[in-house]
């Protein structure tokens, strides 16, 4: 029996991809922590030892191949740019079948050139949008995210240590 995805509102699909990305870092023995205030893009700040600290802006998606963040959010998030080294996105796809699917995206992947990592501004009634970084999902590029599968990306993240 299929869970019934299509019931949830924004908020309840955005906790249950919080969830299912807490219980990810959990199984790799990670410390998780949730700010008291979500005023900077940042869902969770992870570690894998208490030394080096990861912040992580979760994306959850049903029926649709496409999410973003804003410039905003991106500079909020990395003070500025100074932390993006630092700074992932949990990309989680909560309908793939026959369970979610969870990405570890570094904020470097918009650095590139991608048809899956796209930046751009949209028109809407003759004003131009603010800058938006956006994950363009499709049965033809899902081959890219393979490399930001979750376990891939944590295994490396383990074992990176402060300096």
């Amino acid at each position: 029996m299929d869970a019934p995805l299509a019931s949830l509102n924004r908020q309840q699909k955005g906790r249950l991809a919080e969830t299912i990305v807490i219980a990810t870092f959990l199984s790799w023995n990670f410390e998780v922590f949730e700010p008291e205030v979500d005023d900077r893009g940042i869902d969770l700040i992870v570690s894998p030892d208490l030394e080096m600290f990861y912040r992580i802006q979760v994306k959850g998606i049903t029926r649709g191949s496409y999410t973003f963040f804003t410039q905003r959010q991106f500079d909020a998030a990395t003070n500025g740019g100074r932390t993006a080294a630092l700074t992932y996105v949990a990309y989680v796809r909560l309908d793939a079948k026959p369970a979610p699917e969870t990405f570890i995206v570094p904020f470097s992947a918009w650095n590139g050139r991608s048809p899956v990592f796209v930046s751009r501004r949209s028109e809407e009634r003759g004003e131009i949008s603010e800058l938006e970084h956006g994950i363009n999902y499709s049965q033809k590029n899902a081959l890219l995210l393979e490399p930001y599968r979750a376990d891939t990306v944590l295994a490396e993240l383990s074992t990176r240590r402060a300096d």
